[in-house]
């Protein structure tokens, strides 16, 4: 997990996020994810895909760009590898490790 400084600082279809914030008048804490497949498939902005995982996270209130829980919000980056295996492949691999 990389930190970055904005929210908006990651490549769409290349990043996943991870975003983590407070609620200054509850200080509980929130948290969500996405991996960078999702907004793109969904055809989200940054924005967007910002706005949905706040909601994600469980938090109802508003966050606006260049309000306070934005100013205060934690935005880490990664990437992802996605692999391909077949059913005679995972077999394979099952008994090699002696859960067959």
């Amino acid at each position: 997990m990389t930190p970055v400084s904005d929210p908006l600082a990651w490549t769409l279809g290349t990043h996943g996020i991870h975003i983590t914030f407070h609620d200054p008048t509850s200080h509980r804490k929130y948290n969500a994810t996405y991996l960078p497949e999702v907004p793109p498939a969904q055809g989200w902005t940054k924005e967007e895909t910002i706005d949905s995982l706040v909601k994600k996270s469980g938090y109802r209130g508003k966050v606006e760009k260049g309000g306070e829980i934005w100013k205060g919000m934690k935005v880490g980056v990664y990437e992802s590898l996605k692999g391909k295996k077949d059913w005679q492949d995972w077999m394979k691999w099952k008994k090699a490790n002696g859960m067959v």
